[in-house]
């Protein structure tokens, strides 16, 4: 009597990881008669594949014997930047790509795992809080949208978002703010400062803003369109779009306009054409707030002995003034243009406790029982 010989195949779902002649990791499982390979650079990374394979055997999920198209991580969140994006959101976006795309980019996106994410993220170093944030937020953002086409989970799930720490704002004094004025007055684009430092406008704002856009009867300037930066370097008018209170309406005071009609008369005399900027370069093109706080603001501060700092430290002055002489908090959040007062609790939280502590002060004294 022949004995039958016993099939050496294992049963689905049952395999064993073996590593290659070529030192890469792999593990073969037969599903339903069709053989599925997923390969590795370690032993653990082939035996997460392999559990992984595994639960989506015993929920019933459909496995891909190999993907028909290679996407990798890198190509995958490009796609899903909205092709109507501003070019502020693009840059952003292109800009914190770069921080994983060296250790993920290549990746393939179905073979992402958690492990690599986590070992990139502890790996990152030489960036701000902020932008490391950011870059997170955005591979997470995009793996999730690829979860059911491409993806059957997404690898950032389970991981810690990293934290941010806000650096300290160091707002300039009423002292530096007078100072910086008084020096600045003679220069061509003076009206650049009074809108900063008077009024809190955003740099890229000033630098965007035309003189069409000003209502000299009712002194009223409506804040349309910026000056930001693009990919390649250049500056670009933009609709103000930074967040939904950025398009507004902002009285000039009259130190504000008397600085506007000075910077009117100078603007003839420079004959640049058609510029139709109040504060552009002096070829007449959108200004970058870069050079200028280079070329113009930090000889200014160097010149004043005062602390240097970005021309955007202005703007928190304003804000900080503001606040503690008891303008409320939904007046100043829409006087900077930002989302939400909760926003500018956030960020001007420093200036908010010092006003509550008052507010504490003068509670206590008026119900305080007599000594």
């Amino acid at each position: 009597m022949t004995r039958r010989k016993r099939s050496r195949r294992a049963p689905n779902g049952h395999a064993r990881p073996y590593r290659r002649a070529d030192g890469q990791w792999a593990v073969a499982i037969s599903i339903g008669g069709k053989r599925i390979i997923r390969y590795g650079a370690t032993e653990e990374e082939v035996k997460l594949k392999l559990d992984q394979l595994r639960n989506q055997l015993r929920l019933g999920t459909p496995i891909r014997s190999r993907a028909s198209t290679v996407v990798t991580v890198t190509d995958w969140v490009q796609q899903q930047i909205p092709a109507d994006a501003s070019p502020v959101t693009r840059q952003l976006a292109q800009h914190s790509l770069k921080h994983f795309e060296a250790h993920l980019g290549h990746r393939p996106l179905h073979e992402l795992q958690s492990i690599e994410v986590m070992h990139w993220l502890s790996q990152t170093t030489g960036i701000g809080s902020r932008a490391r944030q950011m870059a997170f937020d955005l591979l997470k953002r995009s793996l999730k949208a690829a979860v059911g086409k491409l993806i059957d989970k997404n690898p950032c799930d389970g991981i810690a978002r990293p934290k941010y720490t806000r650096k300290p704002i160091r707002p300039f004094t009423v002292n530096d703010v007078s100072r910086l004025l008084t020096a600045a007055r003679p220069h061509r684009l003076y009206a650049a400062f009074a809108l900063i430092l008077l009024a809190g406008l955003r740099q890229e704002e000033v630098f965007g803003a035309e003189w069409s856009a000003i209502d000299w009867r009712d002194g009223i300037l409506t804040i349309r369109q910026t000056a930001t930066r693009t990919a390649n370097g250049g500056i670009q008018l933009t609709e103000a779009t930074k967040t939904d209170g950025s398009f507004r309406e902002i009285p000039l005071p009259a130190p504000i306009r008397r600085a506007l009609f000075s910077r009117a008369r100078v603007a003839v005399t420079e004959k640049l054409g058609n510029c139709s900027l109040i504060c552009p370069s002096r070829h007449g093109t959108p200004m970058s707030s870069c050079n200028f706080a280079y070329k113009t603001l930090k000889p200014l501060l160097a010149q004043l002995e005062i602390d240097p700092r970005g021309l955007h430290h202005g703007r928190h002055a304003v804000a900080t003034f503001l606040l503690r002489g008891g303008t409320p908090l939904h007046i100043v959040s829409k006087i900077l243009g930002h989302s939400s007062p909760r926003t500018t609790s956030i960020v001007y939280s420093h200036v908010l406790t010092g006003d509550v502590s008052s507010a504490l002060d003068a509670l206590s004294a008026q119900l305080s029982p007599p000594t």
